[in-house]
C-alpha cells in the first residue's frame, strides 16, 4: 500500500468501463438482472458507479469501515470484480515465469488473509489464489 489511497480500488474510466461489462455479461445476464441485485433501475449500464470506501490512509481503517465496504450487493460484486483481476494476474505473471524458465518456483505472499484489513488487501478469498502458486510464504523469519 502506498500514498495517497491505500485502501481503495481501481476507480480508472478503463476498469470501471470494464467493471460494468462484467457485471452485465458475465456476473448477472443482463441490466435487468443487475437492477434487480442491487435494488436499482438504471436503462444503461453506464449508469452504474462502484462504491467507494473513502479511507485515506490504513491507520485510519476501522472495524465500521469493513462493515461499510460489504453492506451492499453492489461492494461484494465490485470486490469480487476486483479479486479476479487480481487473480488473472497473478495468473499471467506465473505463466511468464514458468514460459522462460519452468524450474523457477513462483511464489505468492498475500499477508494476512483473515485481519481486518484483508478486505481491503483483496486477500479475504486467498485460498482460492494461492492455488496457482508453487510456493506460499506464511510468516517472515
Amino acid at each position: 500500500f502506498t500514498s495517497p489511497k491505500p485502501c481503495e480500488y481501481d476507480y480508472n474510466p478503463a476498469n470501471i468501463s470494464q467493471f460494468r461489462n462484467w457485471l452485465v455479461t458475465v456476473k448477472y445476464p443482463d441490466l435487468a438482472a443487475v437492477n434487480a441485485a442491487h435494488n436499482i433501475n438504471y436503462t444503461n449500464p453506464d449508469q452504474i458507479q462502484p462504491p467507494k470506501v473513502n479511507v485515506a490512509t490504513l491507520d485510519n481503517m476501522t472495524n465500521a469501515n469493513v462493515r461499510a465496504m460489504y453492506n451492499s450487493a453492489l461492494f461484494e460484486d465490485w470486490y469480487q470484480f476486483n479479486y479476479n483481476q487480481l487473480k488473472s494476474f497473478l495468473i499471467e505473471c506465473k505463466n511468464a515465469v514458468k514460459a522462460k524458465n519452468n524450474d523457477i518456483k513462483f511464489c505468492f505472499e498475500a499477508g494476512s488473509n483473515s485481519d481486518l484489513l484483508s478486505s481491503a488487501r483483496k486477500t479475504f478469498n486467498v485460498p482460492d489464489i494461492s492455488t496457482y502458486a508453487d510456493v506460499l510464504k506464511t510468516a517472515f523469519v
